[in-house]
């Protein structure tokens, strides 16, 4: 990996915004959670990723969301790809035109709210970092929102991983999308590359980690490609956020 590669597109979160956790959304804890596959890779139906001008940019959070959108798209038959520009049209659309980066819960709160492409979520949750829940969130509910504090030491490496000497967080934030797992980690599509993170190196380096239900992710019945009633969990999100 290049070390050329722009980081400082993720902001660091609002301290005092509270994000409902999806343990809670589901009012359930995660031995009750359908069962972790031992992998499962929803990214297997989109080609590698492009770069999303996030090489040159920091438009990260945005490439995220174009990333996840392409994906549950490609999941229910009707694959969408966001193009480069219309990413970093909506970037600076949001910064008023400067390079700014930006807070992964603003761009979902927009997400969620206007919509970004013609596309929507639907709501939103903060995931535990805890390997099982993560691996069964990407099996419900088709990928993760990963916020990373990206160490220098990530820049040559073919396989994020935990080093000797890792700072975590002195190169800078990122946001990333996560949609597939197996038993050492998560494969995170950045920067034009689908990369696998360990999760020794995402357990430091990953401090924030969303799930997002995408209306791209629903099938005409309202179930999800996955198998849950999606209806069910936004009527139980509704009700914490009204809280």
């Amino acid at each position: 990996m290049s070390a050329l590669h722009r980081v400082g597109g993720r902001l660091p979160p609002h301290p005092n915004k509270v994000i409902p956790n999806i343990l809670k959304c589901l009012g359930t804890e995660p031995v009750a959670l359908p069962p972790a596959k031992l992998s499962v890779a929803w990214t297997a139906t989109v080609p590698d990723p492009n770069d999303e001008n996030n090489l040159e940019y920091g438009d990260c959070v945005f490439a995220m969301l174009a990333h996840f959108v392409q994906t549950a798209s490609a999941c229910v038959g009707r694959e969408v790809t966001i193009s480069r520009e219309d990413v970093l049209k909506a970037y600076f659309q949001y910064t008023g035109g400067q390079d700014t980066g930006a807070v992964i819960t603003d761009v979902l709160d927009l997400f969620c709210g206007v919509g970004l492409w013609g596309h929507k979520g639907l709501g939103y949750a903060a995931c535990p970092s805890n390997h099982r829940v993560m691996a069964q969130v990407i099996d419900i509910f088709g990928g993760l929102c990963l916020g990373l504090d990206m160490p220098t030491t990530a820049k040559g490496q073919a396989v994020w991983d935990a080093v000797p000497g890792m700072l975590v967080g002195d190169w800078g934030g990122h946001g990333a999308f996560g949609g597939s797992h197996n038993p050492f980690g998560i494969l995170v599509d950045s920067w034009g590359e689908r990369i696998p993170a360990t999760y020794d190196f995402l357990d430091p380096c990953a401090s924030e980690r969303y799930v997002v239900v995408l209306e791209d992710w629903l099938n005409s019945d309202r179930v999800a490609p996955s198998g849950v009633n999606v209806d069910l969990l936004l009527a139980d999100l509704a009700v914490i956020r009204a809280a």
